[in-house]
């Protein structure tokens, strides 16, 4: 998409299917989102990376003012101490993590004072980020060749020492050796499917806006491939250096590896550096470590602030591809507007406010929603032999067929059944599995979430609305007035539109006749309406025969008196029930229940059917080709609305 159109996240849609330009919109949010607490991991790597110069590591014993008397220091004469029994021992890198380094509040509420040292550093990290990206890909290209490679380097360094420590196999076959139950559990399923959408960039437009500064004959057919096989390959080379080291952990403490395994920000700062302590040299080996964690991080948040500033720059180049410094400025007030709700992560209830973002406003739910949707619009709106003719015409090679399967049926309906999976599988954000975040923040949080993925649908409806090549101008229906004088406000013509897709939501016949007149079908034959009309009619007799072919067996039936009193006879005590009524049954719900002891998490799937509905139904109504037919049919004429306005006027006059 990029390479094709040369341009970004969102001017790239305006190209290709311009009423999905808001998946381009939702995906710049989202990394908007991400460049807010991403970068706050590296403040704590560069934090974890100037202790790691000291002469005792402060994480490797328990001889330091932030630590209590439950702290058990963890080394290889330390194996007789019994880890399994012992619940409320606490090592010295969990002490040193959360106590020193977050000196972690005891709940969001608590904000507490700034950690000026973790601010430092993320006030160094912005100003490393911003230099590197300043000048646009010229000088991030310059510095990637460095962050990109030298990694590698610390990996296969750590690699090697991890395969030599005693009981690096014990590590490396718990690595290797699955579990055959859990591939029937979904939510391993699911992180799988977050894991690729996060360690690919996909939906975000990242390889959008990098693609658009390719040549047009560049080869990204065969980019792909190399991109899915070194992505691929490095996580698993990563896998050995990272279990090899909690093999060998867990051979010190003497325990099994599942109670050294740790995921997330635990296994960079807490796991990896709990090993590092425990072994010779272990400075040289931390900075190592967070040297490279640094680098990768730098690369992906280099990224990020490139993919959104070239976005904003292709929505308005006249602007800020001037000359005068002007999309310096921009990144400049974009770097502070991130750095600003970065001061509130470092705080000491920062880490909780670091938790909302990463679960809700950057988690793998709001991916595949924006993965279903652009999917569809490039397999089904753009069209599958359109992109294979474009691949065709850029590299000279045609793709596989089966990428015609995955654009218009795999990738839709993995994406689909992984979102509605995530609604279903949900479970509250908490931290630390003790600490309940209040009610308050779970709405916050799935605010964040939806303020992403309700851009998809509300540029959808402005585009309808607003554009020039939307509905109502291709099917010549005019904003609402009243007596040609006053216009109804914005708000008025929003609230109208979505009543209009209301009714499509009701009725799916409407969807499907709006499949059949895309194709230029609105009028069939005679032949097809009458062969249809009799099959109505045949539809329409037969269940009564069945129905009356019943009723007189059952009134045939001993005790049918029975039931036919119970039937006929009211209770009038139920009149009084509000859950009667359908208003009384909204207000007197209760939750769904079987055998009244399983509860049920339906109402993620109740919004799920709402929302889908619409946004489906303006893919179609937005993007089909004009069609004379259907204009002639849809469209109202002048005179008629005017008479009918008239009529309306003299009859409200006369109430």
């Amino acid at each position: 998409m990029g390479q094709y159109t040369q341009e970004g996240a969102i001017t790239s849609w305006q190209k290709l299917c311009p009423l999905a330009e808001g998946i381009g919109y939702a995906g710049q949010l989202i990394l908007f989102y991400s460049c807010m607490c991403y970068i706050v991991i590296l403040a704590w790597a560069l934090l974890y990376l100037c202790f790691s110069f000291s002469s005792k590591l402060p994480w490797a014993n328990c001889d330091n003012v932030w630590n209590t008397e439950n702290c058990v220091e963890i080394s290889g004469n330390n194996k007789t101490y019994n880890w399994t029994e012992q619940s409320n021992s606490t090592s010295p890198a969990v002490e040193f993590w959360e106590r020193r380094v977050l000196a972690i509040s005891a709940g969001i509420e608590e904000v507490g004072s700034v950690r000026w040292e973790i601010l430092l550093c993320l006030v160094a990290v912005w100003v490393a980020c911003y230099f590197c990206v300043w000048k646009g890909v010229k000088s991030t290209g310059k510095v990637v060749y460095f962050t990109a490679t030298f990694p590698y380097v610390m990996l296969l360094v750590l690699l090697i020492r991890g395969l030599t420590l005693p009981g690096a196999l014990q590590g490396v076959t718990y690595y290797l050796y699955p579990e055959p139950s859990k591939l029937l559990d979904p939510q391993v399923w699911m992180e799988a499917v977050s894991q690729v959408f996060f360690s690919f960039s996909v939906g975000v437009g990242t390889l959008t806006v990098l693609g658009s500064y390719n040549p047009y004959n560049n080869n990204c057919y065969k980019d792909c491939v190399w991109l899915c096989v070194l992505n691929s390959c490095t996580s698993m080379v990563a896998g050995f250096a990272v279990f090899s080291m909690l093999g060998f952990m867990a051979h010190e403490q003497n325990v099994p590896i599942e109670m050294v395994a740790e995921s997330g920000p635990g296994l960079a700062f807490i796991a990896y550096p709990q090993a590092v302590a425990m072994m010779p040299f272990p400075q040289l080996w931390a900075v190592c470590f967070f040297v490279m964690i640094i680098l990768l991080g730098l690369d992906t948040q280099f990224v990020m602030m490139e993919v959104v500033m070239t976005s904003v720059t292709d929505l308005v180049p006249s602007v800020l591809r001037r000359s005068g410094g002007r999309r310096e400025l921009c990144l400049l007030l974009y770097c502070l507007l991130c750095f600003s709700a970065g001061v509130l992560m470092v705080t000491e209830g920062g880490m909780y406010v670091f938790q909302i973002f990463d679960y809700y406003a950057c988690n793998g739910t709001c991916l595949l929603f924006l993965a279903v949707f652009l999917s569809l619009a490039m397999g089904w709106v753009f069209g599958t032999e359109r992109l294979y003719d474009i691949v065709e015409d850029m590299t000279g090679v045609r793709p596989s067929p089966l990428f015609r399967m995955c654009w218009k049926y795999l990738t839709p309906i993995v994406s689909l059944v992984s979102f509605i999976c995530s609604l279903v599988e949900y479970q509250p954000l908490t931290f630390n599995r003790w600490y309940v975040y209040p009610g308050w923040v779970y709405v916050l949080g799935w605010m964040m979430s939806f303020s992403s993925i309700l851009l998809i649908p509300g540029v959808a409806l402005f585009r309808l609305m607003t554009g020039k090549d939307g509905l109502r101008w291709r099917h010549g229906v005019e904003p609402l007035t009243y007596n040609r004088t006053y216009v109804c406000p914005g708000w008025v013509h929003v609230l109208g539109w979505m009543m209009a897709f209301l009714s499509i939501l009701m009725a799916p016949v409407v969807a499907l006749f709006l499949l059949g007149i895309g194709k230029g079908n609105l009028k069939q034959t005679q032949s097809q309406l009458q062969e249809m009309t009799s099959q109505e009619e045949v539809n329409a007799t037969f269940p009564y025969v069945m129905l009356l072919v019943l009723l007189i067996r059952g009134l045939t039936l001993p005790g049918v008196l029975q039931g036919v009193t119970y039937y006929l006879y009211p209770e009038p005590s139920k009149l009084l029930e509000p859950q009667m009524a359908f208003v009384g049954s909204m207000v007197k719900y209760e939750p769904l229940t079987y055998n009244r002891m399983y509860m049920s998490p339906g109402w993620m799937m109740a919004f799920l059917s709402i929302l889908m509905a619409p946004v489906v139904a303006l893919f179609l109504l937005g993007t089909r080709k004009e069609n004379p037919k259907q204009v002639s049919v849809l469209a109202i004429r002048k005179d008629m609305c005017r008479d009918r306005i008239n009529h309306l006027n003299k009859v409200w006059q006369q109430m």
